[in-house]
């Protein structure tokens, strides 16, 4: 029965001591206990060790029988491995400044590539990248703690990849070229297609790859190659990434407006006198009253920045015309009027009164809440600043009122669930809307 030590089995194979205790501390190699009672050199029995490694054993100490011979050949054995591992070292480091102004994967890359050339050995390329490659992942080569951070891992495949690139192209090949293929998609490459898909997300924002996918097919399947779902889901992804403000417009046009929207100038800048320019304007008020919740009609004059106001359990013509009576008793008759387009402010009890007091009606762009902003400013200032203080307040949208609802306990909600037409909200209800317009 033959026994061999670590260095004889990593010479055998050649690779380092430190491979070999690694892989039999991971198959549990069982050591065979010496007779001279010395437990520092550790050696495995030939027949207990894995076929692979018996069969190198085999052919590799065919001719060395002896104890003496063996020890000759793992010490011609060391001396040659730290010779190539100066030469290696030697070859590595002989051109530091090529590593200048490099990004850390390229810098790793190129490090790798030329330890790998130096640990090519008789047996071919092939055979020692591939041993290389298992001795980088067992982390036996020596290499700085950094190149093992940025390429953990590494497998035959990619190493033939760099070493090919940069023997045809040098450090230019190593370096990751992302985006290389930008704009050669088929989607981007073809401009009717391209077109068609920004159409559709135009039409249809949230539509999801798969679909356009199919879409694409129906559409251009005998003109054009289309693209897999995958691939419509990445420029999708891309699309929206790089025209991030134009699809909120699509998604969120209220949003857009609030973050995007430019503004220049000032609104005010030609009203040069009292009453030459009132906004007019409505809005649910965010308060609960004793006799239900009122809308707040509202005007203000651009020049004074002076407001009044009316309640009324809804935003209609004759609240309007009351607020009209009121303002022109107190202030005296605008010379414009600037209202929205809603059925209420466009109705033809409206129309009359501006005709009859011969004032000039200018009506806003539909959804056009800047066309408006004094009037706008007043609302938000009185909802977010003072109408949040008081008692019966409901929130401004369902997301607020579910916060103030879930202030109620469990206990709460099922008895006031049972209490039919009861309003669930953890409210104190204690302003009427006579109190509540005084106040405003």
């Amino acid at each position: 029965m033959e026994n061999f030590t670590v260095r004889e089995i990593a010479s055998a194979l050649d690779v380092t001591p430190r491979w070999i205790r690694k892989r039999a501390t991971k198959e549990s190699w069982v050591p065979v206990s010496s007779d001279d009672n010395d437990t520092s050199v550790v050696k495995y029995n030939y027949h207990t060790l894995p076929e692979d490694i018996k069969s190198t054993l085999k052919t590799h100490y065919v001719s060395l029988r002896s104890i003496e011979e063996r020890a000759t050949q793992a010490a011609n054995f060391e001396i040659e491995r730290d010779k190539l591992a100066q030469e290696r070292s030697k070859a590595v480091h002989s051109d530091t400044s090529e590593l200048i102004n490099l990004d850390d994967r390229t810098k790793a890359a190129l490090l790798i590539v030329k330890y790998a050339r130096s640990s090519i050995t008789e047996s071919g390329k092939i055979s020692s990248f591939k041993c290389f490659v298992d001795a980088y992942n067992s982390k036996s080569v020596e290499l700085n703690e950094s190149v093992y951070k940025v390429i953990p891992k590494l497998s035959n495949r990619t190493l033939q990849r760099w070493e090919k690139a940069y023997e045809k192209n040098g450090i230019e090949g190593l370096k990751a070229n992302y985006g290389k293929n930008k704009g050669k998609g088929k989607i981007d490459s073809t401009s009717e297609m391209y077109r068609y898909c920004v159409a559709l997300i135009h039409q249809f924002p949230h539509i999801k790859g798969q679909r356009l996918a199919e879409l694409l097919k129906m559409e251009f399947g005998g003109k054009y190659p289309t693209p897999s779902p995958s691939s419509c889901r990445d420029w999708l992804r891309k699309w929206k990434d790089e025209n991030k403000t134009t699809f909120l417009s699509l998604m969120d046009a209220s949003g857009w407006q609030n973050k995007h929207m430019a503004a220049f100038g000032s609104r005010s800048a030609g009203v040069e006198r009292i009453n030459q320019l009132w906004e007019f304007d409505s809005t649910p008020a965010d308060v609960m009253l004793t006799d239900g919740r009122y809308s707040i009609i509202g005007v203000i004059d651009v020049f004074t920045r002076r407001v009044k106001v009316v309640l009324k359990p809804t935003s209609n013509a004759e609240g309007i015309a009351l607020l009209i009576r009121n303002t022109i008793l107190d202030w005296g008759i605008p010379e414009v009027a600037r209202t929205d387009n809603g059925a209420d402010y466009c109705s033809a009890h409206i129309f009359a009164i501006w005709d009859a007091l011969g004032i000039h009606n200018q009506i806003t762009n539909p959804y056009s809440g800047w066309e408006k902003p004094f009037i706008e400013r007043f609302f938000r200032t009185f909802s977010h600043g003072i109408a949040e203080m008081l008692s019966g307040y409901i929130g401004h949208n369902v997301s607020d009122r579910e916060k103030i609802n879930a202030r109620l306990t469990f206990a709460q909600r099922l008895i006031e669930r049972r209490e039919k037409g009861a309003d669930r909200v953890a409210l104190d209800v204690s302003i009427s809307s006579t109190d509540f317009e005084k106040f405003i």
